[in-house]
């Protein structure tokens, strides 16, 4: 593997924890295990995706958890146990949770480097359809070890705005970990990060906790391809290609044929601020109901 190329992984669970029983009581039944279920299981996951060659390890959203201010899971001892982990293998873990305010819950998204230490935390800023969580107000990129990682959270995916942003703000891979319930939405989600990789010249990665019956939708996508994806519970592993990164976002596009891309290049460049500045004063009319 070359001095620009970065392994990545992202774990996809089958969750069966008793929290998960609250939001959606029609998949689970009350012998259902409590979250620490779900954090032993994610700490042996960051070990096997280490030793899969993975230096960067991404579960879903709300896992290993806590999910809610009553669990037998603190945030802290998530964090700690990921960790110790993480520092064992010398590795970035990327965790969901939620996090306890006096204000109330923020659905968030963690990194943790290398060392074990808390490198950087994202509060969902769009929460979804009833959803009980505050809403976040500030976009995220962390600067980790030469890969700067995008974090945005689940249905995040669908609203363009988001992770155009994070591409502004420098992000290679953006991560979108997903809840649960997916089902009939699984194609399109993934149509869904794949033109979110390519109009943002990005790698998206993504993968959602596996309740009953539902089939898996874990992928890893670069601007011009599918890298993998698998519907199974396990590690899904990735390689992001640094230089095929800068290669296409410092390429013109040509009207020509053969062409030596996939996807069409420099596609940041090429937006004008007079789009970006009429898309705001859009909103704002939106807002005021003009």
């Amino acid at each position: 593997m070359s001095a620009g190329e970065f392994r990545i992984a992202v774990v996809q669970p089958q969750t069966y924890c008793r929290t998960w029983g609250t939001i959606f009581p029609f998949v689970f039944d009350k012998d259902a295990p409590p979250e620490t279920r779900s954090l032993e299981d994610a700490v042996e996951y960051v070990s096997e995706a280490a030793q899969g060659g993975a230096r960067y390890v991404a579960f879903p959203e709300m896992y290993p958890g806590p999910m809610s201010a009553d669990s037998p899971l603190t945030l802290d001892m998530v964090t700690e146990q990921l960790g110790s982990r993480a520092r064992k293998h010398g590795v970035w873990v990327l965790y969901g949770a939620a996090e306890v305010t006096r204000a109330g819950l923020y659905n968030t998204y963690s990194a943790i480097n290398p060392q074990g230490d808390l490198a950087g935390r994202y509060r969902k800023m769009i929460p979804a359809c009833g959803e009980p969580w505050l809403a976040g107000d500030t976009p995220v990129v962390i600067e980790a070890d030469g890969l700067r990682l995008g974090l945005a959270i689940c249905w995040e995916a669908w609203f363009p705005e988001i992770p155009r942003a994070l591409a502004w703000m420098g992000a290679d891979v953006i991560f979108f970990p997903t809840g649960a319930l997916v089902y009939e939405l699984k194609d399109r989600w993934s149509q869904i990060l794949g033109a979110r990789a390519a109009e943002n010249l990005v790698y998206t990665a993504a993968s959602v906790n596996l309740l009953a019956m539902e089939a898996g939708m874990a992928a890893i996508h670069s601007p011009e391809q599918v890298v993998a994806e698998s519907g199974s519970a396990g590690v899904l592993y990735g390689t992001v290609d640094l230089d095929r990164l800068a290669y296409l976002r410092r390429t013109d596009e040509e009207l020509s044929v053969p062409k030596k891309y996939r996807s069409i290049p420099s596609l940041l460049r090429a937006v004008r601020p007079e789009i970006v500045e009429g898309l705001q004063q859009a909103f704002s009319q939106r807002e005021g109901g003009g």
